[in-house]
């Protein structure tokens, strides 16, 4: 009984959705670069000029990463 009310407390383990499904609004999120295979902080930038518009890491172009799945950002520590 006790694990069964541990689990009630644990937080929601999230699970990896198709990018595209990912907010397109400027949130940054977790994506997953299948190229280099690591999560990197990315946003999309839906700008007029195509230079601009895409997925972006920390402010540059992706380029040719390709990005399959994301993740929200965890919330911050609590100092």
């Amino acid at each position: 009984m006790f694990h069964f009310l541990r689990a009630l407390k644990a937080p929601a383990t999230p699970v990896p959705q198709p990018i595209e499904t990912a907010p397109r609004d400027g949130t940054r999120i977790l994506g997953w670069d299948v190229l280099n295979k690591e999560w990197s902080i990315i946003h999309f930038s839906a700008s007029p000029d195509p230079a601009w518009n895409g997925w972006f890491h920390y402010g540059d172009p992706m380029g040719g990463a390709k990005v399959s799945h994301w993740l929200p950002m965890p919330e911050p520590i609590q100092a």
